[in-house]
């Protein structure tokens, strides 16, 4: 039985590079393929599970380091005899679970393409180099990206290792826009294999989720606008209450801005100013939906798919960094939404998708179209359909099956 091993900082979390690779395991075990998951956190744990807490990126010592690397704390003298030591923990606690375990590949979800645990992509490179195990580097985001990543002190460790050519390394990237960027800066040739979603089943207004307003107070006629992101001024939501204060304003109807995510810290007093100061509705729940119905780690039995099935319009005000999860479950779901361009989206845009672009005109736009509710639904079922041809499982299942065969078989 072929064995692949997922290794990564955190799995079975909530983080988008999580949930995608559940995905990926999901398909490798209808396959008939043994399947392990190693990393520092792992929700909860189950046969081939294995947890090596000096792999998770938010652990404590790790987060000080990474401040250290970036300039954010003090003690950078230190930095390479930091680094030994923590190369030496994790080699002494996952170099032999991989051993035992012996995979017949190894897939790294972001291990290879964020400086997040800089000890463990050195060590797992390594392992790679000795072992010629094959790898399939799947990458989410680069460091390049995030202004946070820039200016690090071991520049020249993680531009070489950020990530790494190997013989023995597929590589693996979400949109064509970071293939291009990966090869003009490493002549590396990556596969696209864009984030895939279950088109069998898109949630809709049914019995279950029929309570939801009423036990988040809003009202049935009220118009309900989705933002499935944190609180924070970096996902712009001084935009969106500013927008659904003048949509009311204009349109004359009432509207709930329904905020799913978590309040950034110390931004806790200036969200609650905001909202205070909102002439229309502001809901914020989070942890209140869960990634599933009755999940016991949610507040209540409701899960983001009933958020979007009794949403109007979903709202994504800020330019995103991905094809990412507000936009294409928006079209899961059969929901518009209001986004800001950004270069990314237009690859959706050439495929035929059409979206509400987040800009001067859009109170006006958005009032004029939820007049049209025939006009909504034509425009909602026509994105579904494209994005059944184009990110459904069963092009998961095509892509891996070319990658897997490439990888282990070549």
């Amino acid at each position: 039985m072929t064995k692949v091993a997922f290794v990564s900082f955190r799995l079975k979390a909530q983080d988008r590079v999580s949930v995608e690779a559940e995905k990926w395991i999901g398909v490798f075990r209808e396959w008939g393929f043994d399947v392990y998951r190693i990393a520092g956190y792992i929700r909860d744990p189950g046969e081939n599970d294995v947890i090596v807490p000096e792999l998770n990126s938010q652990d404590p010592q790790v987060e000080s380091f990474r401040e250290k690397v970036y300039g954010l704390a003090p003690g950078q003298a230190d930095l390479h005899q930091e680094m030994t030591r923590m190369e030496e923990a994790v080699q002494r606690e996952l170099l032999p679970v991989l051993r035992e375990i012996s995979p017949d590949v190894i897939v790294a979800p972001n291990i290879f393409s964020l400086p997040e645990n800089l000890p463990v992509t050195t060590v797992l490179k390594h392992y790679l180099e000795q072992e010629k195990v094959p790898c399939i580097a799947y990458h989410q985001d680069f460091y390049w990206e995030d202004d946070a990543y820039a200016g690090g002190i071991l520049d020249e460790l993680i531009s070489a290792g950020f990530p790494p050519a190997l013989r023995n390394m597929r590589h693996v990237v979400v949109n064509q826009r970071a293939r291009t960027q990966l090869e003009a800066r490493s002549g590396i040739d990556a596969v696209c294999i864009p984030n895939c979603y279950d088109f069998s089943a898109p949630r809709v207004r049914d019995g279950f989720n029929d309570g939801l307003r009423g036990d988040l107070g809003i009202g049935e006629d009220d118009v309900v606008m989705l933002q499935p992101t944190s609180a924070s001024l970096s996902r712009g939501i001084d935009g969106a209450i500013s927008f659904v204060n003048e949509f009311s304003h204009q349109s004359g109807r009432t509207a709930q801005l329904l905020v799913t995510g978590s309040c950034d810290d110390g931004f806790q007093d200036g969200f609650q100013k905001l909202c205070s100061g909102s002439s229309a509705g502001v809901v914020h729940k989070p942890g209140w939906f869960g990634d599933r119905r009755e999940s016991q780690n949610a507040k209540s039995r409701y899960d983001m798919g009933d958020a979007y099935a009794q949403a109007d319009i979903v709202m994504y005000p800020v330019p995103g960094d991905t094809l990412g999860s507000p936009v294409m479950e928006s079209v899961l779901h059969r929901r518009l939404i209001l986004v800001a361009d950004f270069p990314l989206l237009e690859e959706l845009r050439e495929l035929g998708f059409q979206f509400l672009s987040y800009d001067t005109n859009a109170v006006a736009r958005t009032i004029k179209l939820l007049e049209y509710p025939v006009l909504m639904t034509e425009m909602a079922d026509r994105n579904f359909e494209i994005g059944k041809r184009h990110f459904a499982l069963e092009t998961l299942r095509g892509n891996l099956a070319e990658l897997v065969s490439a990888a282990v078989f070549r």
